[in-house]
Parts: structure tokens; C-alpha cells; sequence
């Protein structure tokens, strides 16, 4: 029996988690980028501000572990013994969850995209205004 609705399924699942791991490495790496502001310390208040953004990062990663747990279970169902399933034993319930999951990651992919350039912007102003402290301007 076919499987071409599983395998696309678990080609999606398997994208997905990858990108979540991608993004993951990137949030690991604006917070690196956070504490150096914060090592820094030159601007007054700027730990309240940088905590600001560390929250939302954890959250944001918080949601993509949880994802990440969805995905799994999915796979492990389409994926019984590293083979897709036969197609006709899709049931609703199963494609209705892929279908939630795939709204799920565009809804958190563009928090996420949302909040990276947040932090972008703010680690901008804050390096501006660091450097302009350093040079007694």
C-alpha cells in the first residue's frame, strides 16, 4: 500500500525539527551576545532591559521544546520501525494534528523572527550607545 502521505508528513516533521534546532543555536547565541551587554555594564538599568529579552527568548525556546515533543510522538507514530506507515492508516485525528503542528511552527516562526530582530535592534542601540559611553561622548 502506498505511503506517500506519511513520508511527506515525516519530511515535514523532520524539517521542522530542524529548524527548531537551528533556531535554538541562534537564541543561544543572541543571549551570549546579551551578556556581553551586560559584562559590559556602561549604560545604567540595562540588566532590567536585557532580562526583558532574555525572558521573551526563554519563552520562545520554552515553546519550541514543547513543539519539539509533538513532533516526536507524530514521528514515532508515522515512523513505527524507521518505515512509514501504510497511508490508509492515517487516521483524522493524526492528520488534524500534523495540520495543527504546521500552523504552530509558521505561528512560532514568526514570534520568533519577531523577537531575534527585536534583540538585533536592541543589541544595536546598546552597542551605540556603550561605545559612545567608552569614548566619554
Amino acid at each position: 500500500m502506498p505511503n506517500i502521505i506519511s513520508d511527506y508528513y515525516v519530511d515535514e516533521l523532520v524539517e521542522w525539527d530542524g529548524s527548531l534546532i537551528f533556531y535554538s543555536q541562534e537564541i543561544f547565541e543572541i543571549e551570549k551576545k546579551l551578556n556581553d551587554v551586560i559584562n559590559r555594564d556602561t549604560i545604567p538599568n540595562i540588566a532590567k532591559l536585557v532580562e526583558e529579552k532574555r525572558n521573551k527568548l526563554d519563552d520562545i525556546s520554552d515553546n519550541f521544546y514543547k513543539i519539539q515533543l509533538k513532533i516526536q510522538d507524530l514521528e514515532q507514530y508515522l515512523l513505527p520501525d524507521d518505515v512509514a506507515i501504510d497511508d490508509s492508516l492515517l487516521n483524522e485525528q493524526k492528520e488534524q494534528l500534523q495540520n495543527d503542528l504546521r500552523f504552530k511552527m509558521h505561528e512560532i516562526e514568526r514570534e520568533f523572527i519577531d523577537i531575534k530582530y527585536s534583540c538585533y535592534h536592541f543589541l544595536a542601540q546598546t552597542m551605540r550607545k556603550q561605545n559612545s559611553a567608552g569614548r566619554g561622548n
